[in-house]
């Protein structure tokens, strides 16, 4: 686990907020919450608890979990211990989703402009709300991708004997080299505005899976995706590195 504070705060934040002591109770209380909610941001909240996280200060941080190691680096320096004690919360936090643990066992998390103290208790802000461009972007919505390749062998528009080819974008989409029509585009525009809070066809937001990056056969695929919904959805606790 690594944390990053950034060296000044954001330009787009202007803000301004006055600093308020929370009780540890009461910042613990507010993590429970969030956690049970589903919603990941409870990682700021405990971090702003062990005092690694400033709130009000405008300055944007990033979190970087590898839930299979102990690791040196970021500005801030982040003891075993307690690194540990994270990667477990968040290992439960999976399961308490029913999310599986992705291949690579890493995840990033952003807080760009910072974490304001009025943040933390209204429940209008930012820290309080989850979308699904948010767990896309953290690689924790592994049933809306089920989804979506289901759907594309079900429209017969991909091979499920070969590797996935996809290029969404506002020049258009494309399913391994071919353009979808306008009814098809409108389809999937609307799945991925569903499943990713995302459309894919205006501005930079875009989605390509390229050859290098997919080797399995699309079929393969969705048979490992079923069966690690299955095994996280049954197993009560996921294992750590530490066990």
């Amino acid at each position: 686990m690594m944390v990053t504070k950034m060296s000044k705060p954001s330009p787009c934040n202007t803000i301004t907020d006055l600093p308020v002591c929370f009780t540890h109770e009461t910042l613990q209380g507010i993590s429970q919450e969030l956690f049970n909610a589903g919603n990941p941001k409870y990682v700021w909240i405990d971090l702003v608890d062990d005092g690694y996280v400033n709130a009000s200060d405008g300055i944007g941080y990033y979190v970087y979990f590898r839930t299979n190691k102990i690791e040196e680096g970021g500005n801030l320096k982040i003891p075993a211990d307690v690194q540990r004690k994270y990667i477990d919360k968040w290992l439960a936090f999976l399961q308490n989703i029913k999310e599986p643990i992705t291949k690579s066992g890493e995840y990033n998390l952003q807080l760009h402009n910072g974490i304001l103290c009025n943040d933390i208790t209204n429940k209008e802000s930012k820290i309080w709300q989850i979308s699904k461009q948010e767990l896309t972007t953290l690689d924790l919505n592994i049933r809306g991708e089920l989804r979506f390749k289901e759907e594309l062998v079900k429209d017969k528009l991909a091979d499920p004997n070969e590797p996935l080819k996809l290029n969404f974008g506002k020049e258009g989409f494309y399913v391994n080299g071919k353009r979808l029509s306008a009814e098809q585009k409108e389809k999937y525009y609307t799945l991925c505005k569903e499943e990713f809070g995302w459309g894919y066809s205006i501005g930079r937001f875009s989605w390509t899976i390229s050859p290098d990056m997919n080797t399995i056969a699309l079929g393969k695929e969705i048979v490992i995706m079923k069966e690690q919904i299955a095994f996280a959805e049954a197993t009560r606790r996921q294992l750590t590195y530490f066990d």
